[in-house]
């Protein structure tokens, strides 16, 4: 018995079928083409074609100015300050030589007496001792006289004896003689050694007076406080009625003719400097004179590890002040390389590269870099020379050289 199917089922089964038909064709259907990436455009950059450059090897330190002599007078003895130079106020031009301060004089010129009488005294002993000296040495040479006259007269009894032309008590008499005559000699040896003695005495006590008197007159003489040298009064620490007593100070004298600097300078810079090099001194917002090298000091600044160069700074026209805040400029000739700003080469993989051009159209290609030490010139701006990686005439990108990559295109800006 035939079957009859319902119209909806045919007609969902017809639809599945060409459903089926429509999938099956369109997964064996090709894929489109898919649209190309468009070409990177050229990275502007501004480039800089490489020389040799000769620049000079200045070196910039700083430091301050310091006079070039600065004592600070002490009082050195004890006393009252009785006199002052009229008109001595700080800033005062003072002359070698010249007197500012007096102490009391009186006590230092009693001294001066006293040492004066006590000289005098010395000398009057020291003149009556050389008397009893000489007066010694002749009773010596007449002692030495008797004595041989005794001893000839002694001979002569003895040989009389002899003869029989005489008593023994005529040889009893002359030996008695000898003996008082030697004895006598010896007394006034020792008279003349003991008044030599007592000159020597009086000699060391008269130096030891005219010692005294020395030291008394300088301390007269020290009790006024005389200008050491040409300058300026710095500091008044008395006046008139104070007190002084030995070390205190009384007055700063500065001589600010000419300046000193002492500059800290990198240990590496201060090969090739030497004595009589000219310096550059510059003041902040002042003026400009050229100084030169006085010495270098040997030792290094652990801390830092510089070393200390002494400049000395004329100031003929006093336009320096002590203290000055100064730029110097230490002159080291010439160097001549291929120099390059920290802004004509970037870090690549922390180390130093330069991007250099080649080809036409211009693409850029890594240069590895070493360089030395950087120099600032005269117009501040760093500079570092090129050992190796670089040859003169190559063609480097100087901009833009964060976005650069290995064989990217660039696009030469025109200056």
């Amino acid at each position: 018995m035939a079957q009859h199917r319902s119209p909806v089922l045919s007609f969902l089964l017809v639809v599945i079928a060409v459903s089926l038909c429509l999938m099956a064709i369109y997964g064996t259907r090709p894929d489109p083409p898919r649209p190309m990436a468009p070409a990177p455009s050229p990275a502007p950059v501004r480039t800089r074609i490489l020389e040799l450059q000769e620049k000079p090897l200045d070196i910039r330190v700083w430091g301050n100015l310091l006079a070039w002599q600065d004592v600070t007078l002490s009082a050195e003895q004890a006393g009252k300050v009785v006199w002052k130079k009229p008109g001595l106020e700080t800033g005062s031009v003072i002359h070698e030589g010249e007197p500012l301060l007096k102490l009391d004089p009186v006590p230092f010129e009693l001294a001066v007496r006293r040492a004066e009488a006590s000289v005098k005294s010395a000398n009057a002993a020291l003149e009556s001792q050389q008397a009893t000296v000489l007066g010694a040495r002749r009773a010596l040479h007449s002692a030495r006289q008797q004595e041989t006259l005794a001893d000839r007269e002694l001979q002569r009894a003895t040989q009389l004896e002899r003869r029989g032309d005489t008593s023994a008590s005529v040889l009893d008499l002359a030996e008695k003689g000898r003996v008082v005559a030697v004895a006598a000699r010896e007394s006034a040896e020792y008279a003349l050694a003991a008044a030599e003695g007592s000159l020597r005495v009086s000699s060391a006590q008269r130096e030891e007076a005219s010692a005294a008197l020395a030291t008394a007159f300088d301390a007269l003489q020290r009790s006024t406080l005389h200008v050491p040298f040409d300058g300026e009064l710095g500091t008044l620490f008395v006046d008139i009625g104070d007190w002084l007593g030995p070390g205190v100070p009384a007055l700063q004298v500065v001589d600010r003719s000419r300046l000193r600097a002492n500059l800290q300078v990198p240990t590496d810079d201060v090969l090739g400097i030497q004595v009589g090099d000219s310096v550059h001194i510059q003041a902040t917002f002042g003026p400009e004179v050229e100084g030169v090298v006085l010495g270098i000091n040997p030792t290094v600044q652990r801390e830092s590890r510089s070393q200390s160069v002494v400049v000395e700074v004329p100031n003929a026209n006093q336009r320096f002040s002590v203290g000055t805040h100064v730029e110097a400029t230490l002159r080291k000739g010439t160097h001549q390389a291929l120099w390059l700003s920290p802004s004509d080469y970037s870090l690549m993989k922390s180390v130093p590269g330069a991007w250099v051009l080649s080809g036409s159209p211009a693409t850029v290609q890594a240069a590895p870099l070493r360089l030395g030490r950087p120099l600032v010139d005269r117009d501040g701006l760093t500079w570092l020379p090129v050992q190796s990686g670089l040859t003169a005439g190559q063609r480097i990108a100087i901009s833009n050289l964060e976005v650069l990559t290995e064989g990217a295109p660039v696009q030469p800006l025109q200056d």
